[in-house]
């Protein structure tokens, strides 16, 4: 069978995505350098970076604390343009400060990914990254944190593309 350039790069970009969650995994920021391009606009909720030098040390920080960390990420939509795609990815992630420590040690998330990913002379790596967080339960990881936090975040995907969102499910 006969694979062609289409499915190489699906299965090239597939690899990037699979590779954030072993990055933040393993704190192997370094695998972010295969991931993103410098240039990265990152866009999570209550915080925006806008290089991958300052969003390394920032996520290097958050984890930190944490003993262990579970992500988990599936891409639902993929669209190609020439040398760009878009992708839409469900992602969970589950943060333990203590293993066998009690619930409220854990922060637990859900939510979903919107990319711009471009083919660069080192391969795919993704220049924009939104995080749209829907809920999230349990503690975060500052000691200063002492309080739960919990709720629904930002929208849903019924939401962002009634209201015109979701650019990677309207590419041509």
């Amino acid at each position: 069978m006969h694979e062609n350039n289409h499915d190489r790069d699906y299965r090239a970009i597939l690899e990037i995505i699979n590779l954030y969650s072993l990055a933040i995994d393993t704190q192997n920021w370094d695998l972010f350098d295969e991931i993103f391009t410098h240039d990265i606009v990152a866009d999570y909720p209550g915080k925006t970076w806008t290089n991958l030098t300052s969003w390394k040390r920032d996520f290097a920080a958050l984890h930190l604390p944490y003993e262990a960390t579970q992500h988990q990420q599936d891409i639902m939509q993929l669209k190609f343009q020439e040398h760009e795609a878009r992708a839409i990815t469900y992602g969970q992630w589950l943060l333990v400060r203590k293993l066998g420590d009690p619930p409220s040690a854990e922060w637990r998330g859900q939510g979903w990914y919107e990319d711009e990913i471009i083919r660069t002379a080192k391969g795919w790596r993704i220049r924009k990254r939104i995080n749209r967080m829907i809920s999230s339960v349990g503690s975060l990881n500052r000691p200063e944190d002492t309080h739960p936090v919990e709720g629904i975040y930002r929208s849903s995907l019924k939401a962002e593309y009634e209201a015109g969102g979701l650019a990677s499910l309207r590419v041509v």
